[in-house]
Protein backbone atom coordinates (compact mmCIF):
# COMPACT_ATOMS: atom_id res chain seq x y z
CA UNK A 1 0.00 0.00 0.00
CA UNK A 2 1.49 3.52 -0.93
CA UNK A 3 0.02 6.16 1.27
CA UNK A 4 0.11 8.37 -1.69
CA UNK A 5 -3.10 6.59 -2.99
CA UNK A 6 -5.06 7.67 -0.20
CA UNK A 7 -6.58 10.48 1.48
CA UNK A 8 -8.01 10.85 5.22
CA UNK A 9 -11.47 11.64 5.79
CA UNK A 10 -10.76 14.89 7.49
CA UNK A 11 -8.43 15.76 3.78
CA UNK A 12 -11.85 14.75 1.89
CA UNK A 13 -14.28 16.46 4.56
CA UNK A 14 -12.38 19.66 3.60
CA UNK A 15 -12.52 19.00 -0.28
CA UNK A 16 -16.20 18.08 -0.63
CA UNK A 17 -17.00 21.47 2.31
CA UNK A 18 -18.46 18.79 4.69
CA UNK A 19 -17.62 18.22 8.19
CA UNK A 20 -15.04 15.12 9.20
CA UNK A 21 -18.40 13.79 11.28
CA UNK A 22 -20.52 13.61 8.16
CA UNK A 23 -17.52 11.90 6.31
CA UNK A 24 -17.66 9.26 8.93
CA UNK A 25 -21.68 8.54 8.68
CA UNK A 26 -21.31 8.33 5.28
CA UNK A 27 -18.45 5.69 5.85
CA UNK A 28 -20.35 4.19 7.77
CA UNK A 29 -23.41 4.00 5.79
CA UNK A 30 -21.55 2.67 3.21
CA UNK A 31 -21.99 5.82 1.04
CA UNK A 32 -18.41 6.35 0.86
CA UNK A 33 -16.08 3.44 0.01
CA UNK A 34 -13.15 3.29 2.39
CA UNK A 35 -10.35 0.89 3.60
CA UNK A 36 -9.73 0.70 7.50
CA UNK A 37 -5.96 1.01 8.01
CA UNK A 38 -5.04 0.58 11.62
CA UNK A 39 -7.65 2.69 13.86
CA UNK A 40 -8.15 5.16 10.70
CA UNK A 41 -10.06 5.05 7.49
CA UNK A 42 -8.72 5.97 3.96
CA UNK A 43 -10.45 6.51 1.03
CA UNK A 44 -8.52 5.72 -2.35
CA UNK A 45 -7.64 8.85 -4.82
CA UNK A 46 -9.23 6.99 -7.43
CA UNK A 47 -12.74 7.71 -6.23
CA UNK A 48 -12.77 10.94 -4.69
CA UNK A 49 -13.48 12.31 -8.43
CA UNK A 50 -16.48 10.46 -8.16
CA UNK A 51 -17.08 11.50 -4.96
CA UNK A 52 -17.28 15.20 -5.64
CA UNK A 53 -19.15 14.77 -9.04
CA UNK A 54 -21.85 13.28 -7.03
CA UNK A 55 -22.19 15.78 -4.18
CA UNK A 56 -21.93 18.67 -6.74
CA UNK A 57 -24.91 16.88 -9.19
CA UNK A 58 -26.80 16.36 -6.13
CA UNK A 59 -26.46 19.67 -4.60
CA UNK A 60 -27.57 21.78 -8.03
Amino acid sequence: MNESNYITLPQLAKLMGITRIAVYKKVKKGQIRAERIGRNFAVPKDIIKDLCIKKKTVGE
